[in-house]
């Protein structure tokens, strides 16, 4: 994925439930957070940097891919949908 002002892309993902999945991701412009609330997911997202992290979903359902550190003025906005089927 790329992290970007004020948007991930893609903006939605569909995972299959209890697979393990591997976020790869890195950022277009500044500093970035990569958290799903309620999982283990989180990390920084740095410029020039690729951040990696593995993750298996066991619950189906909706969950939103949130900025967790300030990013500038539509900071507030920054999300994207990860779908566990």
């Amino acid at each position: 994925m790329i992290a970007m002002a004020w948007t991930y892309l893609p903006s939605e993902i569909h995972v299959p439930a209890g697979a393990e999945v591997s976020f790869v991701v890195s950022s277009a412009d500044v500093i970035h957070g990569f958290e799903i609330p309620g999982t283990r997911v989180n990390m920084m997202v740095i410029p020039g940097q690729i951040s990696r992290l593995t993750h298996t979903f066991s619950t189906k359902g909706e969950l939103h891919l949130v900025c967790h550190e300030y990013c500038g003025a539509g900071h507030q906005t920054m999300n994207a949908r990860v779908v566990v089927e």
